[in-house]
């Protein structure tokens, strides 16, 4: 499996479970946004608004605080990182230094050193991409091993979610390569 074969099924698993919308939005997506609000108002617990390129700030800062003031850091900071990088390219960053596991700092490192123990999760790149919120912990204990069956669960329903972000990273490298040969 080469780099870009890797780019593609990790990213576009990172992006069905975690950003559905990333090629849509500009670093913030108010959809989201508000929809978090409006769970908060009524006191109703829900995923928060995080976006990939909040999640990279956030991964780059170190930064995890439950403030306000952060947020809305967090929401300029990743307008500012739309702005400065493409997509692919957020992605990549985001995919070689998000936390996924004890053992392997990157999630690409982890793919391609695979636990064995986990061959119940036939699709390694969703496996993987499950990580990022349940990191692969040194010891394994049984909630961990059942909330990543849940997570994993829920990605097999995003499937076409994946194969639409798939089908637009393959674009993207494809662009960067022509723009490379040029």
């Amino acid at each position: 499996m080469n780099i870009e074969d890797v780019i593609i099924e990790v990213g576009s698993w990172v992006v069905a479970l975690e950003d559905k919308r990333f090629f849509l939005h500009s670093g913030v997506d108010y959809l989201a946004v508000i929809r978090a609000f409006a769970m908060y108002l009524i006191g109703r617990a829900h995923g928060g608004a995080s976006t990939i390129e909040m999640q990279l700030w956030r991964t780059i800062t170190g930064r995890k605080e439950r403030t306000l003031f952060r947020k809305i850091e967090e929401l300029l900071a990743a307008r500012k990182i739309s702005q400065k990088m493409n997509k692919l390219d957020i992605l990549d960053t985001y995919c070689d230094i998000a936390f996924a596991s004890a053992e392997h700092f990157s999630m690409y490192s982890c793919i391609m050193a695979f636990p064995e123990d986990q061959r119940e999760f036939q699709n390694k790149a969703l496996f993987v991409a499950c990580l990022l919120k349940y990191p692969l912990p040194k010891t394994r204990s049984e909630e961990w091993a059942r909330k990543i069956r849940t997570r994993y669960r829920y990605g097999l329903t995003r499937e076409k979610t994946m194969m639409r972000s798939a089908q637009r990273i393959r674009e993207l490298i494809k662009r960067r390569r022509d723009l490379s040969n040029s």
